[in-house]
């Protein structure tokens, strides 16, 4: 199953590590919508995730002064095989929407979910 959620950036320059960024989105997603999967997933020894996850820029990616230049648009991309993790991630999306999340220097706030 595969999920992609778009995002509108505050600015349109992004750290170099942003992909760390988006996991954290989906961390706290995940956190929101199921406190026991969280655990499961993120609580003690490391555990491999059911999911995999690429985000896409709308402007081609120019790397300056160590940020890259993405322009104002981002879509994560997220797949998984397990239907519980993909539900809670879409749950706790929605719980989200609208709402500016923080990434490093910039702000990035969900605009729309498509299935």
């Amino acid at each position: 199953m595969r999920i992609s959620f778009l995002f509108q950036l505050s600015n349109n320059n992004i750290s170099k590590d942003y992909r760390r960024g988006f996991a954290s989105i989906i961390k706290n997603a995940i956190y929101k919508a199921d406190k026991q999967l969280y655990q499961i997933y993120y609580l003690g020894k490391h555990k491999i995730k059911p999911f995999t996850f690429s985000v896409y820029f709308s402007y081609s990616p120019e790397f300056k002064d160590n940020k890259f230049i993405v322009g104002d648009k981002a879509i994560l991309n997220v797949s998984t095989n397990d239907y519980r993790f993909a539900s809670q991630l879409y749950n706790g999306m929605l719980s989200m929407y609208d709402i500016s999340y923080p990434i490093f220097e910039n702000k990035i706030t969900l605009k729309a979910i498509k299935l």
